[in-house]
């Protein structure tokens, strides 16, 4: 297209500029104008994603999309112990959505990625009183733009921008994401002491990756300091971008074992919040032991998350975790996983001495679980937790657990 100096410019850049100088830089504004400001961030960017969608072909579109959607519902009770013996049932509905710009021959290395999320239902730990939470699907009932972010690649690099969640990429140990208890998921010496961007409220942040060869890789990350509770920020969107929140900084280091037999990966990660100065290390691994009939998709494996906080004023200073993680245990069901697995967090020395009338110790959870894929839609996952000292005081019963999970995959 010939350039016209009679053609007016586009006013999206100016636009996008100065809403992002009043909410960013110009952090001394009202809640109702922050919220405005948040909501233009929005649209602003939905503008520029469906202008590139537009001009791409249909045939171009359908390479270039991709959609996905899930409904996992969780039907538990607290058997013995703990605060009371009651049914819960937790539902969560995830909708998913990827956009790939060199797909769609617009430019290489592009993606752009959208979650929505709906959760329902009743608090399982309620009545069960533990601190880690049994269920990791449970969050208050409300709809929400849960992940919304641009990725690109240049090479080994990858910078991803936008509302993301840290423990997709962060503190993430692949056999322990078969268990349901939420700290073996996101380990609670960090998520238990400090806000972050985690299920089920995100929040905005820059994350970079850099693959210095096919085996090591380095991970960074800021996040805004302060997510916002589910009451206060249902929708995901009322981002707080204020010097009271601070921020939360994240480096991981990701090495993994090329065993044609027995491969692994390990991480070594640390973190810091800079509104109270709270910090601490972690540490992963997934390790396979053994194959079954020379398939590294299935046999035994090992899986071990380590973490301390020692900051003053923590609440977890520190935890421990490992599980055993089999795939095709019985003949017929090749797919199927059998997990076992026990996790530990510690009550800070800051905590106990605060609260010297309560027995605080710590909280202990055995996790029994088999992973069922009945076929390509659905999967059950019947599961057992059993939590010593709930709430992390002796206080209240030890506590039996036991849920069902149905995953429908659309």
């Amino acid at each position: 297209m010939t350039y016209n100096p009679a053609t007016p410019k586009k006013k999206f850049p100016n636009c996008l500029g100065l809403v992002l100088h009043n909410c960013i830089v110009n952090r001394n504004i009202s809640k109702e104008l922050k919220q405005t400001c948040n909501h233009n961030l929005i649209a602003i960017i939905w503008i520029f994603l469906l202008s590139d969608i537009a001009m791409v072909s249909a045939q171009e579109r359908e390479k270039a999309f991709e959609f996905s959607a899930a409904y996992t519902g969780d039907f538990g009770r607290n058997f013995s112990g703990g605060i009371v013996q009651k049914n819960a049932y937790l539902g969560n509905f995830d909708i998913t959505g990827n956009f790939d710009t060199e797909n769609a021959n617009l430019w290489k290395g592009g993606t752009f990625f959208v979650y929505l999320l709906n959760n329902h239902g009743i608090s399982l730990s309620q009545y069960v009183g533990d601190l880690q939470g049994v269920d990791n699907i449970e969050a208050e009932a409300h709809t929400r733009l849960y992940q919304f972010w641009y990725m690109q690649k240049f090479g080994k690099l990858s910078v991803t921008i936008g509302q993301h969640d840290l423990n997709s990429e962060f503190s993430v140990t692949e056999y322990g994401g078969t268990f349901i208890n939420s700290s073996f998921g996101i380990q609670p010496d960090i998520s238990g002491n400090v806000p972050i961007s985690i299920f089920p409220v995100a929040t905005l942040g820059v994350m970079l990756k850099y693959a210095v060869n096919d085996q090591f890789s380095i991970l960074t990350a800021i996040y805004e300091g302060d997510p916002g509770s589910q009451d206060d920020n249902p929708n995901s969107l009322n981002w707080k971008l204020d010097d009271s929140s601070g921020v939360l900084h994240i480096l991981e280091l990701q090495y993994q074992v090329k065993n044609k037999t027995k491969p692994g990966t390990y991480k070594l990660g640390t973190w810091s919040h800079s509104a109270d100065n709270h910090y601490g290390i972690y540490a992963i691994a997934d390790q396979k032991l053994f194959n079954k009939k020379n398939d590294l998709d299935k046999g035994l494996g090992f899986f071990t998350q380590l973490g301390i906080a020692p900051q003053k004023g923590s609440v977890f200073d520190f935890y421990a975790s490992f599980g055993l993680h089999y795939t095709g245990l019985f003949g017929g069901r090749e797919e199927d996983i059998l997990g076992l697995s026990l996790g530990h967090a510690s009550m800070s020395k800051h905590i106990i001495e605060q609260v010297p009338t309560v027995d605080l110790i710590g909280e202990t959870v055995i996790e029994l679980v088999y992973e069922a894929r009945i076929n390509d839609y659905i999967t059950i996952k019947p599961d057992l937790q059993y939590v010593v000292n709930p709430g992390a005081t002796s206080a209240v019963k030890n506590s039996l657990t036991g849920i069902i999970r149905t995953v429908l995959e659309f």
